[in-house]
């Protein structure tokens, strides 16, 4: 049975705006100035169309890619082919999974990027679940590059089912916590704040949200 979420993430007018939208300037500046001594195998967690895979792939980086929708999947392959990726590589690379449970040895990754993605859980227990997943694939003192919607400001096509989750008018479920409550989240798995969290509103495809944006290291 095909969900709205299914519908949604793999319809290609989504695919196209995903791969319309180039990769966030500051993940951008955080990557070219990074450490490559120190940070070296990068997952990015909900890879979307794959611009934030493309970009890491093109400064160096030892890539590895997930998303839970085939079609994300597929847009990701293509673009990594594109920027010089191998079929085979390619697809040994980018794999179909949820966040809740990634196929990777505990300790794997010096980085994470999490862009627009937590805030897709069904529940505050799922987000937790993934928030924790991604702290066991990281290494010590890896750092957990993440944006995510948050409640600071709930927009009104949002309908409140309670606990924390709403319903977009195009029928997504999301989990909006506050800025205080994911770092606290986060802290009880051994991820802290490197810098300034920062909280800001933007639009997006499915309408106005409040985001929180920071950097978390975890700590050995």
């Amino acid at each position: 049975m095909k969900t709205k979420e299914n519908i949604f993430w793999n319809d290609p007018t989504t695919i196209a705006w995903f791969n319309n939208e180039p990769a966030p300037e500051y993940w951008k500046k955080f990557f070219e100035a990074a450490d490559k001594t120190k940070i070296k195998k990068v997952l990015d967690l909900g890879c979307g169309a794959g611009r934030n895979a493309q970009l890491l792939y093109e400064l160096g980086y030892d890539v590895y890619v997930c998303d839970l929708f085939d079609g994300m999947v597929t847009a990701t392959t293509q673009r990594l082919i594109k920027a010089g990726m191998s079929l085979e590589e390619a697809r040994g690379r980018v794999a179909k999974t949820s966040m809740l449970h990634l196929p990777y040895q505990s300790c794997t990754f010096d980085a994470i990027v999490s862009n627009g993605v937590y805030h897709n859980a069904f529940s505050v227990e799922e987000l937790e679940q993934s928030v924790k997943e991604s702290a066991r694939v990281l290494g010590p003192e890896g750092f957990l590059c993440f944006n995510l919607f948050s409640s600071a400001t709930i927009a009104s096509d949002l309908v409140n089912l309670g606990e924390n989750v709403y319903l977009t008018k195009e029928g997504l479920l999301m989990v909006l916590v506050t800025r205080d409550h994911f770092l606290s989240l986060a802290g009880k798995y051994g991820l802290v704040p490197t810098g300034e969290t920062i909280e800001y509103e933007r639009e997006v495809s499915t309408g106005k949200r409040s985001v929180i944006r920071g950097i978390l290291q975890k700590k050995s």
